[in-house]
């Protein structure tokens, strides 16, 4: 940096001491915005990584998951990673508060509608064939509807015949919610 004299015409250095101070303060910016953004990706955003084929075909063992811990209001539709006693899950929110949930011949309905094949993430496959694999479903009885309480939310596994959900461990609690997957990138193959 230079500075101008007129009365000379020619031009001087500037006070080094402002010039450090300069760099000094560059350098004090660019690690605070390194260090905010690596607090909030490590803080906010947790990366797991997945175990087992309860969420094939949309994610499969070894992937890893991006999750967003400040949204821990799911919409229908979102996966979400949650805990459920000493154990953490991954499973797709079919069910929120108040939604009336079925499930008749194999086929999960909510509000009236139906919520297996027809959806992009399930393979016909993996729809829930019988009551065979509804034997421990806990959250109510199988020959009504049942509405989802206040604060909890209906989970199942998109490889419905390989999941432990809703059916077997009951509706889940908004407070067991960690947070909600955004990102996910595919195990690579060895």
């Amino acid at each position: 940096m230079f500075s101008s004299k007129k009365d000379k015409g020619y031009l001087l250095p500037t006070d080094p001491n402002e010039e450090l101070s300069f760099n000094r303060k560059l350098l004090f910016s660019l690690l605070s915005v390194f260090a905010i953004v690596f607090i909030i990706n490590h803080v906010f955003f947790i990366e797991y990584e997945i175990s087992g084929r309860s969420m094939e075909d949309t994610l499969h063992d070894g992937d890893i998951v991006k999750v967003n811990t400040l949204k821990k209001t799911p919409k229908h539709d979102d996966i979400i990673v949650f805990k459920h006693h000493s154990d953490v899950y991954i499973k797709r929110v079919v069910g929120l508060q108040g939604d009336k949930v079925e499930v008749a011949e194999g086929d999960v309905y909510v509000n009236g509608k139906e919520h297996s094949h027809e959806d992009s993430y399930l393979e016909s496959d993996h729809m829930l064939e019988g009551y065979d694999n509804m034997r421990y479903f806990t959250t109510c009885m199988l020959s009504d509807s049942c509405e989802v309480p206040k604060d909890k939310y209906f989970v199942l596994g998109d490889n419905r015949e390989k999941s432990k959900d809703s059916r077997h461990i009951g509706y889940v609690d908004s407070e067991d919610i960690i947070g909600t997957v955004y990102k996910s990138t595919k195990n690579k193959p060895k």
